[in-house]
């Protein structure tokens, strides 16, 4: 399988596990949806630009600098997208076990 199928099982597993944002809920709920969409919004625009990379290598990376950010920063938004990071990369991992 090439990147592409990579990242369009990504964007279906994110947008599935990620909906959009309810202003009903609470402002803090928001607010943390706010900063996942952001972090998700930055990563699949890198792997769209660098298609040719491992999309687990991408990750891998970001999840280095906001591993660093969240505890030198200790801030929430740092740990908010380091999850979604870890997350996405727990997926892809499950999905090579699976497709080899």
């Amino acid at each position: 399988m090439d990147s592409w199928d990579i990242i369009r099982d990504l964007m279906n597993y994110i947008y599935s596990e990620y909906p959009d944002i309810d202003i009903r809920t609470s402002k803090k709920k928001c607010r943390r949806r706010s900063y996942e969409n952001m972090i998700i919004d930055e990563i699949m625009l890198q792997l769209m630009e660098y298609v040719f990379m491992d999309p687990m290598d991408v990750l891998e990376d970001y999840e280095i600098v906001y591993i660093h950010n969240a505890k030198m920063l200790n801030n929430d938004i740092y740990k908010f997208q380091l999850m979604v990071i870890r997350n996405m990369l727990y997926f892809l991992k499950r999905r090579n076990l699976k497709y080899g």
